[in-house]
């Protein structure tokens, strides 16, 4: 009985596994999208070769026709993301410091706006490590 509650465990963490990496692939296309202006197949594509890995293989996680996914993706997938939102981070406090430098007051709305979002991206950044 251990043995099948083992392996229930591990399914479920498989199973776990690959909506996480479904996640990671669709903020890492859909960043592709919004910051080159292109197709999903030409981000899905884009996406792939910086990963090394097939397009078709991202398609195949993303709808859900993959049991498991391999720990070189996983890992690949999970790199990629951080770095997204590093990346992000950066472009935000780099907004962050154009505004204060703009704004008439120092409590200017857009000043507190982008401090939000600076804060929120390096939440995100925490939880995903």
């Amino acid at each position: 009985m251990s043995f099948n509650n083992r392996r229930i465990d591990t399914k479920m963490n498989a199973t776990a596994e690959v909506f996480s990496a479904a996640a990671d692939a669709r903020r890492l296309i859909e960043g592709e999208k919004r910051r080159n202006s292109v197709n999903a197949d030409e981000a899905r594509n884009r996406v792939a070769s910086r990963l090394g890995v097939a397009p078709g293989t991202l398609e195949n996680l993303l709808l859900g026709r993959l049991k498991g996914v391999a720990s070189y993706l996983r890992d690949r997938l999970r790199s990629a993301v951080i770095r997204q939102i590093e990346g992000e981070i950066k472009r935000l406090e780099h907004e962050l410091a154009v505004a204060r430098l703009s704004a008439q007051r120092p409590d200017d709305d857009e000043v507190a706006s982008a401090a939000a979002l600076v804060e929120r991206a390096k939440e995100l950044l925490k939880r995903s490590v």
